[in-house]
């Protein structure tokens, strides 16, 4: 009788155990399966106040040879903070320069766009020139080192662009017409759409008087 009290016991205690413990969810353990814990820690030291701070951003992710896969540790200059407070305040810059723009050649000069349009609806510009310079690859490696460590994702990108960059497909998927940064462009798009709608359906009821007479 005491030994089927103790295993009664033991059960209870591990079902209770099993429901109170948070378990992780794929994501989390996908980036404890990906970030080697025993390799040297990737450190970072910059300062965020330097008008080069995004110069500094960009030669960071430039080289494909850094282990963002290594564990992470930000050092701001001229501040104390340490932990994950840093790391978190990091990727969110990193983040905010993404969708406002990199002011690569100071404040006061137009910052170096990677996405235009309006919010919930940007895609990225098209720049051969960037291109050309592994810019493009470089914006890819924050995006991706950000969502390793847990910092913040891309707000305000068009879905049919999300989902096309966590997709297998080659061919570029069709943008829908309010994903078009061009306003003018997009206001001339959809009065043509809307007369050919209009001109389908007159066609239709056209079609449709010579079947009954």
């Amino acid at each position: 009788m005491c030994s089927l009290l103790l295993c009664i016991s033991k059960t209870i205690l591990w079902m209770i155990y099993f429901f109170l413990e948070p378990q992780k969810t794929v994501i989390e353990e996908y980036r404890d399966a990906t970030i080697v814990s025993k390799s040297a820690v990737f450190r970072v030291y910059v300062n965020r106040m330097s008008s080069d701070f995004a110069n500094d951003i960009l030669e960071i992710y430039k080289s494909p040879s850094r282990k963002f896969c290594s564990r992470f540790s930000v050092k701001f200059e001229n501040e104390t903070s340490v932990g994950s407070g840093p790391v978190r305040e990091f990727f969110s810059l990193v983040m905010k320069m993404l969708i406002n723009g990199f002011p690569l050649e100071g404040e006061d000069k137009p910052p170096t766009l990677v996405f235009e349009g309006e919010k919930d609806h940007k895609i990225p510009v098209a720049n051969s020139l960037l291109r050309s310079t592994g810019f493009y690859k470089s914006i890819g490696r924050m995006i991706a080192h950000s969502f390793l460590h847990a910092g913040p994702p891309v707000f305000g990108i068009s879905k049919v662009v999300a989902d096309y960059l966590v997709s297998d497909a080659d061919e570029i998927p069709l943008t829908e017409v309010a994903d078009i940064p061009d306003i003018d462009l997009r206001i001339a798009l959809t009065e043509v759409s809307e007369k050919f709608i209009h001109a389908s359906n007159c066609c239709s009821i056209c079609l449709l008087g010579f079947q009954i007479f």
